[in-house]
């Protein structure tokens, strides 16, 4: 019996051996499971979906891009066709303006890894890394010679800011921009507001001191 069971357990770590030794480089057994971080490569595998779709449950993944966190959810019994997904997002800074569109002390850009959002009522939490002086962001899609504004949405205020966005499609560049004093949409004739709450001069304007002379 115990060369029996020494066997069994040596055939075990070979199998596995072997398994391993047929998967390419870089690949896993196992994607993430539902509630868990994402790995990071971002993949959720088809089956998980599948999974999903057959008990009508909701689906939830972590993740993580700098100083940002964020949430994935998927309801499951609205998902239609499913297959991998890469749910990956980086969150920047993006500075405090889209020339001509929108001026935000506190503007940030999005990026989506996955181009082909499967079919499903999904969204989207974003975790800021404080709290911010607004109650509402917007967010915004560029295309080339245009940015558009996509929809409002309330921020959720604790310890730091959060909102939650439903998503529908990932393709283009996302900008999200906090509501807050130095809010600006579209040209304006105002000058537009520093971070640190300055405003920022007027081309053109003059500093009232007289040329120098040669």
């Amino acid at each position: 019996m115990k060369i029996l069971k020494k066997f069994l357990a040596f055939l075990a770590v070979l199998l596995a051996g072997c398994t391993a030794a047929l998967l390419p480089a870089g690949c896993s057994v196992s994607s993430a499971p539902n509630g868990s971080e994402l790995p990071a490569d971002g993949i959720v595998r088809r089956s998980v979906f599948q999974d999903a779709e057959k008990s009508s449950r909701m689906l939830t993944f972590h993740g993580k891009s700098g100083e940002f966190s964020y949430v994935w959810f998927f309801d499951g019994a609205s998902i239609r066709a499913p297959s991998d997904q890469n749910l990956k997002v980086d969150l920047s800074d993006a500075g405090d303006s889209l020339p001509g569109a929108v001026f935000s002390s506190d503007l940030i850009k999005i990026h989506f890894h996955e181009k082909h959002l499967i079919q499903a009522k999904t969204t989207l939490r974003i975790d800021f890394p404080a709290l911010l002086n607004a109650q509402k962001v917007r967010l915004y899609r560029k295309d080339p010679g245009k940015t558009e504004r996509l929809l409002e949405a309330p921020l959720n205020q604790g310890k730091r800011s959060s909102v939650t966005l439903p998503v529908s499609d990932t393709n283009g560049e996302f900008y999200l921009a906090a509501m807050d004093p130095s809010f600006r949409e579209g040209p304006s004739k105002d000058a537009p507001y520093r971070r640190d709450g300055s405003k920022v001069p007027s081309a053109g304007v003059s500093s009232g001191r007289a040329p120098a002379s040669g």
